[in-house]
């Protein structure tokens, strides 16, 4: 019987990259034998559904499906920027929908219930807060696809600038560890506690995605891309930049300032 993977990507934000991981994993555990289904909700479904098992969490209830159209309506007058910044996944958890002991309690049970349903031997998380959960309710192993800014023994999301004054981060302890301390499970502090696992995968270099040397359960594995092409290369602008002069990677992602107000260069 083939081992089986339930994979959570994390998918409240909007985008695929949590995703596009996930599928790339799953394209490696396809070669090695395994079955794979993904927890998924949003907007990507039917896509990775094209191809994929996926468990599809419940739709909301009345009250909150008219309280998501006012917010996508007064989103409308007046559209939100397209970058936040924040200092730390605590407002991850917030933007995820995870505002009560409740709400926790909610996605963690349709989850069991998941597992419970299709019996994988390992549970794979990418951002997503409570796959460290699942597992060990359901005395599950959990890896985690995790960068390093958001590696929970140093987490440092913005370590180019001092962050401004102004900012509080949301305390998610009276959100998450009512309903830990209900299951028997320790407290957190922060919610990249929540990214915790058995394993660790960081999808990167160490010279892109440093960590310290002593961070246990943690390995590197390049960049987990899909692709269907073999003849990439390096582009031919490449070529012409200065060999005496040093090269920099400058990449944006959502969520770590507005494009406008980064001062890396």
């Amino acid at each position: 019987m083939a081992l089986r993977a339930l994979l959570f990507p994390s998918y409240r934000g909007g985008g695929f990259g949590h995703i596009g991981r996930c599928l790339a994993l799953a394209d490696e555990l396809d070669r090695r034998g395994w079955e794979v289904a993904f927890a998924l909700g949003g907007s990507h479904v039917e896509r990775v559904a094209a191809e994929r098992i996926v468990f599809q969490p419940p739709s909301p209830s009345m009250p909150a499906r008219l309280w998501q159209r006012l917010k996508a309506t007064l989103a409308r007058l007046r559209p939100a920027p397209t970058y936040l910044f924040f200092s730390d996944l605590n407002f991850q958890a917030v933007r995820d929908g995870f505002h009560t002991p409740q709400s926790v309690q909610r996605a963690v049970e349709w989850e069991l219930d998941v597992v419970d349903r299709f019996h994988p031997d390992v549970l794979v998380g990418d951002a997503w807060l409570l796959t460290s959960i699942v597992g060990r309710l359901a005395g599950l192993p959990v890896v985690q696809i995790i960068r390093s800014a958001a590696h929970p023994a140093c987490p440092q999301l913005v370590w180019w600038r001092d962050l401004p004054s102004q900012l509080c981060s949301p305390d998610i302890g009276p959100v998450f560890n009512p309903a830990l301390e209900q299951w028997g499970l320790p407290p957190i502090q922060r919610a990249e506690d929540l990214l915790d696992g058995d394993l660790l995968l960081v999808p990167s270099i160490p010279e892109l995605d440093p960590l310290p040397p002593d961070v246990e359960r943690t390995h590197y594995v390049g960049p987990l891309v899909r692709s269907t092409r073999d003849d990439q290369r390096a582009p031919d602008w490449m070529a012409m930049l200065p060999s005496d002069r040093p090269v920099v990677y400058v990449t944006v992602g959502g969520g770590s300032d507005s494009v406008r107000g980064l001062n890396l260069l």
